[in-house]
């Protein structure tokens, strides 16, 4: 053990000290100002110091951080009414607890292919929800501006190539900054940023931006993007999505909409039928720390192709030649801006199913688990087992090796191992969702219960289905919600049939 190491009591009581002034300072967020600036020029003094050169004091440095995030804007509390509530999830904190402290490295599927598919699942799950179609993907990033760089990169691939001569883009005085600075970025002037009027309501006017796209064109420039919004940072409206859609269709370019402000309502009923025309687009910008609740640093680029984010981002070296590339599950460095990233799917997956209390529930053998009391996965063995797709003949080492070559990502589609799913589960008419169809691959039930018998499946009043599998030393159940429940990578359940709540 090295000077850096801590034992697992020295762990714990770091981590109570920790949990426990959080737990003090969310206490008093209903009382605190909305802002905060007394102490600041002094605090800003004080920490502009060099940290000093030996070991120190956990609880002062918990005390520091807390009076320094208590000076400026605070954006938690219920006094904050400036752009979005951005307060965050408890259990969404947790979770990148959880995956930092573990700290994974998920750019090459390869590496941790459980994860990648377990973040892939998050992101199956928004492209559906968002109506985009079978086969559609995305990557989770830093924020909506990364999201929206990727974006205007594969657009600017995809209709372009390599030669940037007389590109132009499409928005109005209300997109947000983040699209023209991507496209400054990407190598283009200031000048192919074209400015689109708006209507009297402050959205974009779909036949100006027809005849500025058609002026251009006999110009000899090249018009290859048209950005809508769906819900502007400064107002809140949204453009006319299917009309410009149709537009961007019939003169061959390509649709992003910034759902970065309002997206997340598209998970609303009353949000949909305004976000109407989103489901045509081939690229979607979403915050999800902002309407999902998640911390800063969390967004989202959902494509209808992502061969299209693959051909504008996907690179190799030689110090990758040893990691192949695992079929159904995507190489996220090959789909954005970062080779190196962490594990971005806990929170996602907090914010779809957030998580109640929980208590160690017992396994086989007499080793503790966590579960949560009276929920279908209470002491399941780990849903992720077995994340390799088909054409893997070892559980978790791919079949083919040799040196890396980037691949386009597959279609997704219909997956299931044939042992995940009998077909007498299907003959019983119980229709799974499309989101539980497309993670079957890395849901798969234990391989001892996957060599005995299905014993039968049927639908219970709420809707969902149930599964079981009878296994040579435990029976299992898998719990499969309806489509309004079904998210991510935890839609199917292994439990004992012990647990409460079956």
């Amino acid at each position: 053990m090295t000077e850096l190491d801590v034992n697992r009591p020295e762990m714990a009581g770091l981590g109570r000290q920790a949990v426990d002034a959080l737990a003090d300072w969310l206490d008093a967020l209903e009382k605190s100002p909305a802002s905060d600036y007394t102490p600041a020029e002094y605090l800003a003094e004080r920490l502009r110091r060099p940290p000093a050169a030996g070991p120190g004091d956990f609880g002062e440095l918990v005390e520091t951080f807390l009076r320094a995030a208590g000076q400026g804007v605070n954006t938690a509390g219920p006094g904050y009414l400036a752009y979005f509530p951005a307060g965050g999830l408890y259990s969404a904190a947790l979770a990148e607890l959880l995956a930092n402290a573990v700290n994974r490295y998920t750019g090459l599927a390869q590496m941790a292919p459980a994860l990648v598919a377990m973040e892939h699942g998050v992101l199956t799950w928004l492209c559906e929800r968002f109506g985009l179609p079978p086969g559609a993907g995305g990557i989770t990033t830093s924020g909506g501006s990364t999201a929206t760089l990727s974006a205007v990169l594969a657009a600017r691939q995809s209709r372009l190539g390599d030669d940037l001569t007389g590109g132009t883009l499409y928005v109005t005085a209300h997109t947000h900054h983040c699209v023209a600075k991507a496209a400054r970025i990407c190598g283009l002037p200031a000048g192919a940023v074209r400015q689109v009027p708006m209507t009297g309501d402050l959205r974009m006017d779909v036949r100006a931006a027809a005849e500025l796209i058609a002026a251009d064109r006999a110009a000899g420039l090249r018009p290859f993007l048209l950005a809508g919004t769906a819900g502007t940072t400064g107002t809140g409206t949204i453009d006319p999505l299917p009309e410009l859609a149709g537009l961007a269709a019939r003169e061959g370019l390509w649709f992003h909409v910034d759902a970065a402000y309002g997206g997340g309502f598209q998970l609303t009923e009353r949000g949909r039928p305004l976000l109407a025309g989103i489901e045509r687009a081939d690229s979607i910008a979403i915050d999800p720390h902002k309407s999902m609740f998640l911390p800063y640093g969390t967004g989202v680029l959902l494509v209808r192709d992502p061969a299209a984010l693959h051909a504008a981002h996907a690179d190799g070296g030689d110090y990758l030649q040893d990691l192949a590339a695992m079929d159904g599950l995507p190489d996220f460095a090959n789909l954005g801006v970062e080779l190196t990233r962490e594990f971005r799917g806990a929170a996602a997956v907090a914010a779809a199913a957030p998580a109640r209390r929980g208590r160690l529930r017992p396994r086989a053998g007499g080793e503790a688990r966590p579960g949560r009391r009276g929920a279908p996965g209470a002491g399941r063995r780990s849903p992720l087992r077995g994340a390799v797709a088909a054409g893997s003949d070892r559980g978790g080492v791919p079949a083919a090796r040799g040196r890396r070559r980037a691949q386009p990502p597959p279609a997704q589609g219909d997956q299931r191992h044939p042992a995940d799913l009998p077909e007498q589960h299907e003959r019983s008419g119980a229709a799974l969702p499309a989101a539980v169809r497309a993670q079957l691959p890395y849901a798969r039930p234990p391989r001892r219960a996957r060599t005995r018998h299905h014993q039968g499946c049927g639908r219970r009043r709420d809707g969902s289905v149930i599964v079981n599998f009878r296994g040579s030393h435990e029976s299992f159940t898998a719990f499969v919600g309806d489509d309004s429940a079904a998210c991510c990578g935890s839609v199917v359940k292994w439990a004992s049939q012990r647990a409460r709540g079956r």
